[in-house]
């Protein structure tokens, strides 16, 4: 069970939010209660922001700074890096990435 704070919103956005959520509804396709509502469009409203400030680097940027983030956190940067290939890495990156990293022969064998 996902622990619970309480937040206050105005009026206005309560109503809104309440609009929303046959839209949302609609487009997962079943009845959802007002606080999933209100997770999704936090969420979705804290990926723009994070789109809207990180979005336009370029890539080079972005992998400084996540080395920087690796530097500094290397724990949690590192389990979140196994955690993603666990997750969605196909069997042709992790290969790349072996041989990348040492663990294969670089140069295949015939056969």
């Amino acid at each position: 069970m996902k622990a619970k704070n309480k937040i206050d919103i105005s009026k206005e956005m309560y109503v809104r939010l309440t609009y929303i959520k046959p839209v949302i509804d609609s487009v997962i396709g079943e009845e959802t209660d007002l606080e999933t509502c209100v997770d999704l469009v936090l969420s979705r409203g804290l990926h723009a922001v994070l789109d809207d400030l990180l979005g336009s680097l370029d890539a080079v940027t972005l992998l400084n700074s996540f080395q920087e983030l690796a530097i500094k956190y290397p724990e949690n940067v590192c389990q979140y890096i196994v955690e993603t290939i666990k997750q969605g890495a196909n069997e042709l990156q992790r290969e790349n990435t072996k041989k990348k990293l040492g663990f294969v022969p670089l140069v295949d064998t015939i056969e």
